[in-house]
């Protein structure tokens, strides 16, 4: 079986654009014996002959077609909740959705067409929490909702999780983010769950659709010409080439200023140049414009308050990377809200998180930042197997691939905490680090301004931003984003350690600091 099971993760990546991890093989194992035997086939050859057939031929209802939608249930996470990235879902309901509305009403106008229409499509949809969150915020927003021609599709390469989709019946975790009042005017309680009101679930169509294989854009296709695509924690199970192949069809399926919004980590490294980036404090937008713009023409940002990632001064140059997490109960150290974002490694003290389970974290945390970076991902690891709260570990992870340089492990685990928590900062803090190191500025900007969205005090953030606009000769912001790191480095005491690695008192900072706004 084994000398099969690359042939099967290569077969899989091509059916279904799914990467499959080096931990999770051995899962990927145990499926594939678990079907063959359930198949009654005697070798993996046979099973794997099976597949590759069925993979070169048209979606249908074949057995070996409904092989291949058993294997994507048994291979995909179905876990989901409303209004998932409260961040993003403000930034549809007060700017995207509304700008959209507006340019559909006016082409409406300029057309003479009877209704306006409008589009959204939410590609790898699950159990249906998505899509149905669009639905509400449309029906929130529209006053006139019966006179749209309105498209709210739903799609994902798991079938099972499309008829309980369909159903519209919930459990309490999945409104973990739902304020009381959505809660209780679209859903009303009966014995097997939340039960959506059917003028929600009516807005919302389910289909099957595997975004590798499927024709996109296509007219005659069921996705085309959409206003709004959102695609989140998709791409993080994808194989690089898959992703970006999806990318362009996900340009031309979007409408003249459509929007593609995905999970915060999911694109880099990717091609974006045929989209105009949009750079918001809640999140990045891709839009599709017939001649993109650079980012600064992005809306202006909120007055300075931003934090993210430790500064790399340029006059004594640092890999940014191997700034490693704060160690806990360092003496003299900065207060972490101003050393790194407000959300930090330290495990909660509560009944969820065992004593041995927080000496593992704790030597995990000594372990990074003494350069012992497998050992650290080894410990934060074992800490993952003896509590629920998993937060912390991840970040940890993730920056202890980012010290090593294994920059899409880090992407990965950053995407896993954020997906625990979207507005957990010290990720993008990770993040901003990793695209500093790399040379690509625009995204470092973006993450570092998601960051100061999150945690207004973070130091090393303006201190970041404000050496990148000193490079790029934009003095009036450098000089902003400078005097901001001054004023909040100056209410520290001034022999606090503000790099503890390093030995780095602030009143060192800060004199570095003055020497900079001097010479601007």
């Amino acid at each position: 079986m084994m000398d099969f099971l690359q042939d099967f993760i290569q077969l899989i990546a091509k059916r279904t654009g799914l990467y499959v991890r080096e931990k999770d093989q051995q899962v990927v194992r145990q499926i594939i014996e678990q079907r063959m035997r359930i198949l009654n086939l005697t070798s993996a050859s046979q099973y794997y002959q099976f597949l590759q057939e069925s993979a070169l031929t048209a979606e249908g209802n074949s057995p070996a077609q409904n092989e291949w939608r058993i294997l994507a249930q048994l291979l995909t996470n179905t876990e989901s909740y409303f209004f998932r990235d409260r961040g993003q879902f403000a930034l549809l309901r007060e700017k995207i959705l509304p700008q959209l509305i507006a340019w559909r009403r006016a082409q409406q106008q300029q057309e003479g067409s009877s209704r306006p229409s409008l589009r959204l499509w939410s590609a790898g949809c699950a159990g249906g929490e998505e899509p149905y969150s669009l639905a509400i915020l449309l029906w929130e927003l529209l006053p006139d909702l019966p006179n749209w021609d309105l498209l709210v599709l739903g799609t994902d390469i798991n079938q099972n999780v499309l008829q309980k989709a369909k159903i519209g019946i919930y459990g309490d975790w999945s409104f973990r983010l739902t304020s009381e009042r959505l809660q209780k005017r679209y859903f009303h309680y009966q014995q097997t769950g939340w039960k959506l009101d059917d003028k929600i679930r009516n807005l919302v169509t389910f289909r099957y659709g595997n975004l590798v294989r499927d024709r996109l854009g296509d007219p005659a296709s069921y996705a085309s010409q959409m206003d709004l695509i959102l695609c989140r924690n998709v791409f993080i199970y994808f194989q690089p080439e898959a992703i970006g192949s999806v990318l362009k069809k996900f340009y031309n399926t979007l409408r003249e200023r459509g929007y593609l919004l995905t999970a915060h980590t999911e694109l880099y490294g990717q091609d974006l140049s045929p989209f105009r980036v949009r750079i918001f404090p809640e999140s990045i937008a891709y839009q599709r414009c017939e001649t993109p713009t650079p980012e600064t023409s992005a809306p202006p940002l909120p007055p300075p308050s931003v934090s993210f990632v430790q500064w790399q001064p340029p006059s004594h140059p640092r890999s940014v990377p191997k700034r490693s997490l704060p160690k806990k109960n360092t003496p003299h150290r900065q207060p972490l809200s101003q050393q790194h974002p407000k959300t930090t490694v330290s495990t909660p003290e509560n009944s969820q998180t065992t004593s041995a389970a927080q000496t593992q974290f704790s030597q995990a945390e000594t372990l990074l930042q003494q350069g012992y970076y497998r050992q650290a991902i080894a410990k934060a690891e074992a800490y993952l197997e003896d509590t629920i709260y998993r937060l912390p570990a991840h970040t940890l992870i993730a920056q202890a691939h980012a010290n090593l340089g294994e920059y899409n492990r880090a992407n990965y685990y950053c995407q896993l905490a954020l997906d625990i928590d979207a507005n957990a900062a010290q990720p993008y803090h990770i993040l901003a680090q990793i695209a500093a190191e790399k040379g690509n500025l625009e995204v470092a900007k973006s993450f570092f301004k998601r960051v100061l969205y999150l945690d207004p005090e973070s130091i090393s953030a303006y201190l970041h931003l404000g050496s990148i606009y000193q490079a790029e000769n934009d003095l009036i912001r450098a000089r902003k984003m400078l005097e901001n790191a001054l004023r909040l480095l100056e209410k520290l005491p001034e022999d606090s350690i503000f790099y503890p690695e390093e030995g780095i008192a602030v009143k060192a900072v800060i004199s570095e600091v003055k020497q900079m706004l001097n010479a601007m």
